[in-house]
């Protein structure tokens, strides 16, 4: 079956052993915006047919049929959906840190930016996955999976400079992401934003939200308690983990993470 020639909607989904792979496919999209997240995980998303526009962070990249875009860990990002009469087709890829060869992962760590470029025939040989689930055991779909992965991020590596479009959102907003992502490890309120970025609460809470659909202060929840995730699972302890991030009391961290996770913080991650 040619993945990216399908007549019906469709989505499919599986993970194993520290990777989530997911293919979905609309032939008339629905208007209601895409799910605005982010996560512990890289994720790393392909654009098999559709006029999108992908925001992560302060950043929005066009993405053209056949590319692939790599998020980091713990950046907020979304679809926007530009021309709903054209089919839209993705897949998405989310893979702990395990999942990279040591060689690639220093690369990965030594970049601050994200990443968009186009190789069809990688994307091919990518949606082969879905197909090898049908028929491959377990640890065998988990090896195939690592060394489709790790093929796709070292043709990143040796790509020939960045083939998209990229826009900044706003200069405001950006100044905003900047401060507290440089102070999440701190107390953060729209105060004391406001004071040190000498701009109004009010045009924070204005201009934050309409461009990143989402309020400043959610968005500061949010990726204090993903990174909080992040930490638990490599071991520290959940009380210093609230204290670490800025947490004034641990039971608005307890009720945070539940909110948000779905879980409580002293349980162990779970394994899907």
């Amino acid at each position: 079956m040619n993945m990216t020639e399908k007549t019906d909607d469709y989505s499919y989904k599986f993970g194993e052993n520290g990777f989530w792979f997911s293919h979905s496919y609309e032939n008339n999209p629905c208007k209601n915006d895409y799910y605005r997240h982010n996560h512990s995980s890289y994720e790393l998303y392909a654009c098999m047919s559709g006029y999108i526009d992908f925001v992560v962070e302060d950043k929005l990249y066009k993405l053209p049929s056949g590319s692939f875009l790599l998020i980091k860990p713990f950046a907020y990002h979304y679809a926007s959906i530009k021309n709903y009469n054209e089919p839209y087709n993705r897949v998405v890829f989310n893979f702990d840190r395990k999942m990279i060869f040591p060689e690639i992962l220093g690369f990965l760590d030594s970049e601050k930016e994200f990443f968009v470029w186009k190789n069809e025939k990688l994307l091919g040989e990518f949606m082969q996955l879905e197909k090898a689930y049908m028929s491959y055991q377990k640890n065998d779909i988990t090896l195939l999976a690592q060394i489709r992965l790790n093929e796709i991020l070292l043709d990143l590596k040796y790509r020939d400079g960045p083939p998209h479009e990229t826009h900044i959102l706003n200069p405001s907003v950006s100044l905003i992401l900047k401060y507290v992502n440089e102070h999440l490890y701190e107390p953060l309120s729209l105060k004391n934003i406001s004071a040190n970025l000498f701009l109004s609460p009010t045009y924070i809470s204005q201009v934050f939200s309409h461009h990143m659909k989402i309020s400043v202060m959610d968005y500061i929840k949010q990726k204090k308690i993903f990174i909080a995730q992040d930490m638990i699972s490599s071991g520290s302890a959940p009380t210093a983990v609230a204290r670490q991030l800025g947490f004034n009391d641990y039971s608005t961290f307890y009720r945070l993470y539940k909110k948000y996770l779905k879980d409580n913080p002293s349980a162990p991650p779970l394994n899907n």
